[in-house]
């Protein structure tokens, strides 16, 4: 945290570093079992690059998987607001979009598949469209509209996985 007090007192809480201080702060929370705070912290760091380097950039795609593998796993236990796409906001409580609710799991899937689509666009752009990891993003996606109920959707991943796996 004084690391993150320093940084902004100096280069600006906007800044791309202070992003990848947030990402540690919440990688260090993850392991602490601390979800809620990970997924805050990943989430604004998010944010951060987001508006500094742009939605395409490939630090943004795979900060935005770092954010939904916290929502796959531990999703539960954080009810604050997952949105992160440009037009959401980063402060505490706010944004728009799906939340996660302990007692919903439908919460969580749809915050979970909006964070995968989030991630895919960046992770195509750096990696190509034919890469293991866009096509593990693809089943990831697949998946969780095969849960959703829409099908089409969810074949339409499928089959854009092969093409990525080439």
């Amino acid at each position: 945290r004084r690391a993150l007090e320093l940084e902004n007192s100096t280069i600006g809480a906007s800044h791309p570093v202070a992003a990848s201080t947030l990402v540690r702060i919440g990688k260090l929370r993850y392991e602490m079992r601390e979800y809620a705070a990970a997924a805050w912290d990943i989430r604004r760091a998010v944010g951060i690059l987001r508006n500094a380097l742009g939605g395409n950039h490939p630090q943004v795609g795979k900060t935005t998987l770092l954010l939904a593998s916290i929502y796959e796993r531990h999703g539960e236990s954080i009810v604050t607001p997952v949105a992160v796409s440009s037009s959401s906001t980063t402060s505490r409580g706010g944004g728009s979009g799906a939340t996660s609710g302990a007692a919903d799991g439908n919460g969580r899937d749809d915050a979970e598949l909006e964070l995968y689509v989030d991630a895919l666009e960046p992770l195509k752009a750096t990696l190509g469209e034919v890469h293991p990891e866009v096509g593990f993003l693809y089943v990831k996606i697949g998946y969780l509209y095969g849960k959703k109920g829409d099908l089409n959707l969810s074949l339409l991943a499928y089959k854009a996985a092969l093409k990525a796996y080439g």
